[in-house]
């Protein structure tokens, strides 16, 4: 996967003139040292996991500014089904790890899941097959 996002970044690379009002607002870490506000953007992910319910077997790219597992288990899914984080990749902030997500997304659309709603969110970011070893 890290090959792709970075053959799919050099062909477009991320640049501000692609951001507009859907794209989300970074995340800030406000601290304060010696009475000065220093903002630290925080960094987010980009990830892809299978997700094996006891019928199917889907795969899902996402993006999140928390970790991964907790991301997964906010999904709030069966004890019966299995996950396994395939891949991360760690970006600067929200809007890149956005943006790669986005792009991803076109990149394998012709392998997207159509089926039953398997989630509580993020269906539309799953896919039938897998998609990189």
């Amino acid at each position: 996967m890290r090959n792709i996002a970075a053959r799919l970044l050099s062909a477009r690379p991320f640049h501000k003139s692609y951001i507009d009002k859907s794209y989300p607002k970074d995340k800030y870490i406000a601290r304060y040292s010696y009475g000065i506000k220093i903002l630290k953007i925080r960094p987010a992910y980009v990830y892809y996991i299978r997700i094996d319910f006891p019928t199917v077997t889907v795969y899902k790219i996402g993006y999140t500014s928390t970790s991964v597992r907790s991301r997964i288990a906010w999904m709030e899914l069966p004890a019966s089904v299995k996950v396994t984080v395939l891949a991360s990749i760690k970006l600067r902030s929200s809007t890149q790890a956005y943006y790669l997500e986005q792009m991803l997304h076109k990149y394998f659309k012709d392998f997207k899941y159509r089926g039953e709603k398997l989630l509580n969110s993020g269906n539309t970011e799953l896919y039938r097959v897998q998609l990189v070893e």
